[in-house]
Order: C-alpha cells, then structure tokens, then sequence
C-alpha cells in the first residue's frame, strides 16, 4: 500500500462520512435535551434529495446546502408537532418520519437519477463539520445555555423544579 492509496482513502472517508456528522450533531443536541428521535435517516434523505435536486436547478451549492437544512428543519418541525402537540410517541413518530422520508425523498427523486452535476471541492463541507463538532462541545460543556440543556436532558423534573 503507498501512501497516495492511503491518502486517497483517507480523503474518500473524510468526505463520505461528513453528512453523517451533521446528522450525529444533530441528534447529539437532540438527545441531550431528553428527545428520542429516531427519524434523523428520514430527515437526511429528504435534504440530500432537496439538495440535489437545488443543485441540478441553480448550480449554487451554499444555495443547496441552505435548502437542506430547511427542509431538516421543516421535518424536524414535523416531528416536534407530531410528538409535543399530538402526544405521539417519540418512537413511533421518528420510525414513520424514516419511512416518509425514504418515500418522500424516492418519489421527489426520480426524475434526477443519473443526472450529472459539475464537482465542487467538498472541502468546505468537511472543514465546517470539524468546526461544528468544536461549537457544540463548548456549547455544552462551557456555557450556561448548555449546562441547562444538559440538565433538563438528564432530568426533566429537577430542572423544572429549579426553574427551566
């Protein structure tokens, strides 16, 4: 093995797994306030395909990446309705959205497959996920909105009873 194979997948790793990051950042935030949300995939899927398909429309990627978080947001928002309005079950409403997601980004994607886009360094992307990791660890461990979050996480009652 030479060292460009070993760069080569190195770099290949780096730039697969960053979607996989803002997902997991995502749902560590999620976690730490006390939320099972089991519907992260679904969500993922719904931006990548609104991103792409954003993408093949504009060319503008900050454009696309915009759009993604978005449409996260607006799944996210769905779930929150669902599971705090609704009294659904946080489990069940994450497994369905996965499944909605996957149904909903198949059918928005279909007329896109196979479509070529002009390549971007992803490099970007890549660096902003390492800087994000950094932000949401001093969020959590070096200020004050953190450590309630934290808390109203761990237990819900003792920091009602405090106040939050």
């Amino acid at each position: 093995m030479t060292l460009e194979f070993i760069l080569g997948i190195l770099q290949i790793v780096l730039i697969a797994t960053t979607p996989l990051v803002f997902a997991g950042i995502g749902e560590l935030v999620t976690e730490k306030s006390g939320v099972l949300n089991l519907g992260v995939e679904g969500m993922m899927l719904v931006g990548a395909v609104t991103a792409f398909i954003i993408l093949v429309i504009t060319g503008s990627y900050f454009l696309a990446f915009f759009v993604s978080i978005l449409s996260g947001i607006i799944m996210s928002g769905l779930f929150a309705f669902l599971v705090l309005n609704l009294m659904s079950n946080q489990i069940a409403t994450g497994l369905a959205l996965t499944i909605f997601g996957i149904g909903l980004s198949s059918m928005l994607g279909k007329q896109y497959i196979g479509t070529p886009i002009d390549g971007l360094s992803p490099w970007f992307f890549v660096i902003f996920s390492f800087v994000i990791v950094f932000l949401v660890s001093y969020f959590f461990y070096k200020t004050k909105a953190g450590l309630i979050l934290r808390a109203v996480g761990e237990s819900h009652n003792s920091a009602h009873a405090l106040g939050y």
